[in-house]
């Protein structure tokens, strides 16, 4: 099936590919800021280890925006400014990582972000509900095919698998293939349904 999407992207033209920039941070300032003070505001950046490649316009996470604090607003966001800070950092880290994705994309036709039943060897149980009769919801009484969707591949080595509210942990299914945690690189599994409990600091890569 991942050949069939990839022959479809580029027969329509291929995917776009992004300057890298366009992949990095980005921060928003006000429209008023000179050049000087958007040097300035870079280098406040700088000095406080938060990466940036993009400026902006327009700020949202700080307790005051004219003029700037530079604190995390603590009455509208919880205190995880260090998590932001090494998310970011992580962000840039993959750079080259989403570009080539990209560029997969670009070339290749291959979807840098994609459902997971277009990798091979993923095997998933998916189950058909009987269809109820509802005059406004399901008029015919279809039936209504359950599968998994709250999983999906960045690129040709990740797959990510979001908490929701609520959550404290949830399965994994891994397609064919050795996989490790992104973090800590220990073994995750092979061609199995596996449990992760990741915590609120880090998504399951």
């Amino acid at each position: 099936m991942l050949d069939v999407v990839r022959r479809f992207n580029l027969y329509n033209g291929g995917g776009a590919l992004p300057p890298r920039w366009g992949l990095g941070f980005w921060h928003r300032v006000p429209t008023l800021f000179s050049d000087k003070e958007v040097n300035e505001e870079v280098a406040k950046f700088e000095k406080r280890g938060f990466p940036l490649s993009v400026v902006g316009l327009e700020p949202g996470w700080m307790s005051r925006s004219y003029p700037w604090t530079y604190e995390w607003d603590k009455t509208r966001f919880p205190e995880v400014e260090k998590e932001v800070q090494e998310i970011a950092r992580l962000r840039i880290q993959l750079i080259p990582y989403l570009y080539t994705a990209f560029a997969d994309y670009a070339f290749e036709g291959t979807p840098p972000v994609r459902a997971m039943n277009l990798e091979e060897g993923y095997q998933a149980d998916s189950r058909t509900d009987k269809g109820v009769l509802d005059a406004t919801e399901n008029p015919y009484a279809m039936a209504v095919k359950r599968e998994v969707k709250d999983q999906f591949m960045v690129g040709p080595s990740l797959l990510v698998a979001p908490l929701f509210v609520g959550e404290k942990e949830r399965q994994v299914i891994l397609p064919q293939g050795k996989w490790y945690d992104f973090y800590t690189g220990e073994f995750a599994g092979e061609g199995e349904v596996i449990t992760v409990s990741p915590g609120l600091e880090k998504i399951p890569v």
